[in-house]
């Protein structure tokens, strides 16, 4: 009986190891088969063997097997942002990352840029760049070409996020010619939005759409819908400078159906998202509002906290504007504190210019003056440009308040905000929100 169960142990471990090594090979092809023409149909395969996938990295890290761990986890990468399972992707790969074992190898290196792709959808900046930063070193240790190219692109996304916008334009030029002589279309592609992104900012919009629609053809050669779905998104919030919202409208509806394809619902929340802002655009406030609960239910269900703030943001200021600025207080309450603790540079003018709205339904244009001062010089200072609708909305603003304050005094109270540091305007954003809810609350006169 004692040595039956032995054998059945023996057996059990062996049978074990041989699907570990299926699956091993299962990722490898994975990678490949996740950018190409056949992608659904890989995301899907991997969507129905995720229980034996988890078994078989459990098997790998419970033995230490190092080699077996990180090609499972990281060779599948895209499957896990894609099918909105970052957070169990960060933690596969951060799980083979600690097991001993070669320090330089190349599957290092991929499962660290891949768990720092994951780590970039949680908005947790440190885990990010540290990850980033092993894989850039090992790229750099084996001279590894394609990797190093992988490292600029992700390297460009860090610049955006921490508001060094001249320094990722000058990167995304330099880097293009170097992503072209990869051969990596979708890396291609990835740089010719960033490209577009840089021309956008320095007000060149016919430059910015002419490099989307390159970008869209390009994506034709990889038959890579997945980018396809990205670019047209992005062509969609170009569409918002161009000041042609059925085109935007157009663009990100063709972005959310492929990403619906997909089974992708991050993708689709922000082809959602910019429908929203379209129809915030247009004046459709009821159907703006709708589609940025969308957005942020799924943007939550993806566990990407960040962008389902952002909706919630924009959700509170239509509130305020259709005349419920107590539940839009409390929206913004939690907003402005989730926004502030995640550090992007752009948060914190997009969290001045909501709030002075919410300061012209109180009544302060004082305070109205001082948020949109300080939203200006810091998007100057960003080199982010308004669109047309935003662009008007702050003039209207700034007009309305300046007539009730004189025009002497509104050019001083301008001034003052944008010498205001960013822990003044947030405590300000704050007690403008208080403010609200007292205004708001039940026998309030």
């Amino acid at each position: 009986m004692r040595h039956g169960s032995i054998a059945s142990s023996v057996l059990a471990r062996q049978f074990q190891a041989t699907t570990s090594r299926f699956f091993a090979q299962l990722a490898d092809r994975a990678e490949r088969e996740l950018r190409g023409a056949d992608q659904i149909a890989w995301l899907d395969r991997l969507d129905r063997d995720i229980q034996n996938i988890r078994q078989a990295l459990s098997w790998c890290i419970a033995r230490g097997e190092s080699d077996l761990a990180l090609r499972i986890s990281g060779r599948i990468g895209w499957f896990w942002n894609t099918r909105g399972r970052p957070r169990e992707g960060f933690e596969w790969a951060t799980r083979a990352l600690a097991l001993p074992g070669d320090p330089w190898s190349a599957e290092r290196a991929n499962t660290a840029s891949r768990a720092a792709r994951c780590a970039w959808f949680l908005d947790d900046h440190q885990a990010h760049d540290r990850l980033l930063r092993e894989a850039l070193e090992i790229w750099d240790h084996n001279q590894d070409q394609l990797g190093t190219v992988r490292g600029l692109n992700y390297r460009i996304g860090q610049l955006w996020r921490d508001g060094n916008t001249r320094e990722a334009t000058n990167l995304q030029r330099a880097s293009m010619d170097l992503f072209r002589a990869a051969g990596h279309w979708g890396l291609v592609s990835d740089g010719l939005a960033g490209l577009a992104l840089a021309s956008r900012e320095e007000g060149d919009d016919a430059a910015a759409t002419a490099h989307l629609q390159e970008a869209l053809e390009t994506v034709e050669q990889s038959h890579d819908i997945s980018t396809y779905a990205f670019v047209s998104i992005h062509l969609a919030g170009q569409m918002h400078y161009n000041g042609d919202v059925q085109a935007s409208i157009r663009h990100a509806g063709e972005g959310e159906r492929v990403a619906w394809l997909l089974g992708d619902k991050d993708l689709a929340a922000n082809a959602i998202y910019e429908r929203a802002i379209a129809n915030l655009e247009a004046v459709n406030l009821t159907s703006a509002l709708a589609l940025f609960q969308e957005s942020e239910e799924l943007f939550v269900e993806c566990d990407t906290p960040r962008d389902a703030t952002l909706s919630a943001l924009y959700a509170a200021g239509i509130r305020v504007t259709m005349g419920d600025p107590g539940t839009g207080a409390i929206a913004f309450t939690r907003a402005f504190a989730e926004l502030r603790a995640r550090g992007w540079a752009e948060d914190r003018f997009l969290c001045a210019e909501a709030g002075s709205g919410l300061a012209m339904a109180l009544g302060r244009n004082a305070e109205v003056l001082r948020l949109i001062g300080y939203a200006t010089r810091q998007r100057a200072q960003a080199g982010l440009r308004r669109t047309p609708f935003e662009s008007s909305r702050v003039a209207s603003l700034e007009a309305m308040a300046s007539r009730s304050l004189g025009d002497a005094v509104a050019r001083q109270v301008t001034t003052d905000g944008e010498g205001l540091s960013e822990e003044e305007v947030f405590n300000l954003l704050d007690n403008l929100a208080e403010a609200a809810r007292q205004a708001a609350a039940p026998g309030t006169t």
